[in-house]
């Protein structure tokens, strides 16, 4: 609800005509960005889902193949179990990401006429990923959730309100923040990607207002396999957590990683291939969309 006034505020002020309004350019540029952001992130999310379905359940699983995790959860169809609730994670997250991590962007520029260094941008990239933390974690623990009950109920239907009470009923309120350690760790995935992103995009845009669809796409890519190949254990570690039955299970796990290190890699390869094309689509929706949503905002502005 917090998030909808929000929403709803910032376009209440853009209709706003002249004078009367009181958004800056640069709350203009922070709120298109995030837009823009939030729309490619749908569209990806919409499109890919079944390989997150599938790298979930395969890291859930000890060692896992495709045709495993399909049989458990009804064929392909039942790859689509949850998508509503992680798109609107995935929306939010974009979102408030996005407009977090620009505003703190533009702020910079402002006070020292200069864009991040790579570690100033690897710090805004993580805080902007941990004001996401509060909001998105417990909608990330609702999909995980219903991923693990297509697992054993084998195409059942699965409702919210059943997923809800099954998370308070097993683990309380803290269950909606299961595998908050790991997500501070985590969040390191987004800021190693927005800062080898915009490193590298700064040198090639050589003046330009946007990437080509092409650039945005190989180098949403790119920045993608980098950090998800640091961070990918980490989010293993998450998965397993938000799917035990208990709150901690953090003396099981060390065993397993104390036996067998390289299972921190199971399902990197449907993730690295989801992860991969979500975050080209993602770039490739944004870079063309941003200036296209801006206009439109300065238009209503006027």
């Amino acid at each position: 609800l917090q998030f909808l006034y929000f929403i709803g505020s910032q376009i209440f002020f853009l209709c706003l005509s002249g004078k009367r309004t009181t958004m800056s350019e640069g709350s203009l540029i922070s709120l298109a960005s995030a837009t823009s952001a939030a729309s490619g992130g749908l569209l990806s999310c919409l499109m890919l889902y079944p390989l997150e379905m599938l790298k979930a359940l395969m890291s859930m699983g000890d060692g896992k193949t495709v045709q495993q995790a399909l049989e458990e959860v009804g064929g392909v169809q039942g790859l689509y179990k949850g998508v509503q609730y992680k798109c609107s994670q995935v929306v939010v997250a974009k979102f408030i990401y996005f407009y977090t991590y620009t505003t703190m962007q533009n702020r910079h520029k402002n006070l020292y006429s200069r864009a991040f260094t790579t570690s100033e941008n690897l710090l805004a990239g993580y805080l902007g990923d941990i004001a996401v933390v509060p909001v998105a974690l417990p909608i990330e623990c609702v999909v995980t959730a219903t991923q693990k009950a297509a697992k054993q109920k084998n195409g059942d239907k699965i409702t919210l309100r059943d997923t809800l009470q099954k998370i308070h009923a097993t683990k309380g309120v803290v269950g909606f923040y299961s595998g908050l350690r790991w997500q501070l760790v985590v969040s390191m995935l987004s800021a190693i990607q927005q800062t080898i992103f915009d490193q590298i995009r700064s040198v090639i845009i050589k003046g330009r207002t946007a990437l080509s669809p092409r650039e945005a796409l190989l180098l949403g890519a790119l920045a993608r396999l980098i950090a998800l190949t640091f961070v990918y254990p980490f989010m293993k570690l998450k998965t397993v957590v938000q799917a035990a039955e208990q709150s901690d299970n953090s003396a099981s796990l060390l065993t397993t990683i104390q036996r067998n290190p390289l299972a921190l890699y199971n399902g990197f390869a449907p993730e690295a291939v989801r992860g991969v094309l979500s975050s080209a689509l993602l770039y490739l929706v944004k870079e063309q969309l941003h200036e296209v949503v801006m206009r439109a905002f300065q238009q209503v502005k006027r």
